[in-house]
């Protein structure tokens, strides 16, 4: 489990701290390169997969850095199924990392929609009510505009700020949602096929994860 968690803020850490030509647009002027990467998932990968690895290939693909209208574009190449897990693996590392805090102020907090979306798919009501109080206790509607969403949570009260925060002790308490995506995903198998090339950092994966602690992502800002 905690390997697995490694594997999700690491490729978080280096999400924040490289310029992503994938996702973010035109080549990285300095740091590691990029090289295309054969990426393959069918039925072995997934039998023997947890839910970071099912969906690898859209971490490369998917920019939530460029706003909405991006994020939904680069999405398009994807099923419903791969956009669920993706957008409940990035709340889990920003949760994990900061709390609600960290996860609505960063610019992970566009993909809270599909989260709230795809605890309901797998069927994880305490996870799925837990993303829904935060939403509550912030008006009921967050934008998905980071400026815009900076903004409100600039605006909510200490007191507001407190229950959110009581959420996150809630969240950290859940055990079983590895167990429920991966049930969920052997469920529509197909739907998490890949085969093809995803241009990645040129970088060794394995000291990535040494030296990227558990629980430790670097602050976006």
């Amino acid at each position: 489990m905690e390997k697995h968690i490694g594997r999700i803020l690491a490729i978080a850490l280096v999400f924040t701290l490289l310029p992503v030509t994938a996702a973010c647009g035109g080549p990285a002027e300095s740091g590691p390169g990029y090289k295309e990467t054969h990426v393959h998932i069918g039925h072995e990968e997934i039998v023997d997969g947890y839910p970071q690895s099912v969906v690898e290939p859209l971490w490369w693909s998917v920019s939530i850095y460029d706003g909405e209208k991006k994020y939904n574009e680069d999405l398009s190449k994807f099923t419903l199924p791969q956009r669920y897990v993706f957008a409940i693996q990035w709340y889990v590392a920003e949760v994990n990392n900061g709390g609600h805090g960290q996860f609505y102020y960063n610019s992970s907090g566009i993909v809270y929609p599909d989260a709230l979306q795809g605890f309901q798919e797998i069927g994880h009501q305490q996870a799925y009510d837990i993303l829904k109080e935060t939403i509550a206790l912030a008006g009921g509607k967050i934008p998905l505009d980071r400026a815009r969403r900076e903004k409100l949570f600039d605006s909510l009260s200490d007191s507001q700020y407190d229950a959110i925060e009581e959420l996150d002790m809630d969240f950290y308490g859940i055990t079983d949602l590895d167990e429920k995506i991966m049930a969920y995903v052997k469920a529509n198998e197909s739907d998490f096929y890949f085969d093809g090339t995803v241009l990645m950092p040129d970088l060794d994966w394995d000291n990535i994860i040494t030296f990227a602690p558990v629980g430790t992502t670097a602050n976006e800002n």
